[in-house]
């Protein structure tokens, strides 16, 4: 029941951003499509967002219901498989439902004529992005020396360790699944530290040198939309992994026995309520490249209109262009980055992490890990 509660309380953060999408998009689309601000408002946008909520609320709904049945069973593989399922059912229907919208906004679209009301402009920002305020990457010196204090202690208590140590504690903090002491065993969780610090400096890095999007209404104040976007994420990924890392020592301390084993769940739990907090602050207070950052003063008519770029994304929300050189460009839905899927790495970095999850727990069902 605890985790039950757990993975449901956990899905809530996501089912309000996927509920609002519509609004934490780029301010000038609406479902994907390129849309002149001055049509934001309109009726026909707004009865599809009405609908895309209605039908969002449903799946959430009914996904929060069934998660209940793989908790009742006791192959853990299973149930994690089962889960992973739901989840991404969950996210084909809201994908689907966006596209319904998608379809209509583009037909909607196809017989108006605001190109012919206003010109296209786009603006390209030549300065370097080395002057960017940012986050500094020498935080992750502090993530290194947490995971080196980890690797320290589990060498140094090898020898000491019995034949069989914990890798799984319930929600009680009790050890419920074993495996014989290798240092394969003793040092994977270290491991993972060390992948999780690349991965998160990675994405901070990326971050920045991703091509900032330019609103050719006011250039310089959307260049300081995105700076302050740009810094305020990678903040989140600095401290973010910063919590990662000192959790995962915490929980290896606890397998090798010199820490209590039953904080573990708990606190698991307040990492992971903290994490989407912040994700919902930053999205809701700053929207998709900071667009909701002085909004007030960007919401001027102008004779303008963004280039129209649809060919570009596929059903609104996948980037495919392979003139572009970029590999990282800001969503167009929802609020982050995506990849440029005209370049072979952007497939690997798109169905790469999708295969490891999935042969993970196709492996650990079959019991080969």
């Amino acid at each position: 029941m605890t985790e039950f509660l757990h993975v449901t309380l956990s899905l809530i953060p996501a089912f309000v951003i996927i509920y609002f999408l519509p609004e934490l998009s780029q301010h000038d689309t609406a479902f994907g499509v390129k849309v002149p601000k001055t049509y934001q408002n309109d009726s026909i946008i707004k009865k599809e967002k009405t609908v895309y909520r209605k039908w969002n609320l449903i799946w959430a709904i009914g996904l929060s219901g069934l998660l209940w049945f793989p908790f009742q069973l006791e192959n853990e593989a299973l149930m994690g498989l089962i889960l992973v399922l739901l989840i991404f059912l969950y996210l084909g229907l809201s994908t689907w439902t966006f596209y319904q919208s998608y379809k209509r906004i583009k037909v909607w679209k196809a017989n108006s004529d605001w190109k012919e009301q206003k010109s296209e402009v786009v603006v390209v920002d030549t300065t370097s992005r080395k002057d960017f305020p940012k986050s500094s990457m020498l935080w992750f010196i502090l993530h290194g020396f947490v995971t080196f204090i980890t690797i320290i202690i589990s060498i140094s208590l090898y020898k000491e360790l019995p034949n069989q140590i914990p890798i799984h504690f319930n929600a009680q903090g009790e050890a419920d699944n074993y495996v014989s002491k290798t240092w394969l065993s003793v040092l994977s969780l270290p491991f993972i530290q060390v992948l999780f610090i690349i991965l998160f400096a990675w994405l901070h890095r990326v971050i920045y040198k991703a091509k900032l999007k330019m609103n050719p209404e006011q250039p310089e104040l959307s260049k300081l939309q995105g700076q302050i976007f740009r810094k305020k994420w990678g903040t989140f990924f600095i401290f973010s992994s910063l919590g990662l890392t000192i959790l995962f020592l915490f929980i290896q301390l606890s397998i090798l026995n010199i820490w209590d084993s039953s904080w573990i769940f708990p606190s698991s739990m307040i990492y992971t309520f903290l994490v989407l907090a912040w994700v919902m602050i930053l999205s809701f207070k700053y929207g998709q490249s900071g667009s909701r950052y002085m909004k007030e003063e960007m919401d001027a008519h102008s004779k303008v209109i963004h280039r129209d770029d649809d060919q570009f994304w596929i059903m609104g929300q996948f980037y495919f262009n392979k003139e572009d050189p970029s590999l990282i460009v800001e969503k167009r839905v929802g609020v982050g980055w995506t990849v440029n899927l005209g370049r072979p790495m952007g497939w690997v970095l798109l169905v790469g992490p999708l295969v490891v999850l999935f042969g993970i727990i196709i492996f650990d069902l079959l019991g080969v890990i």
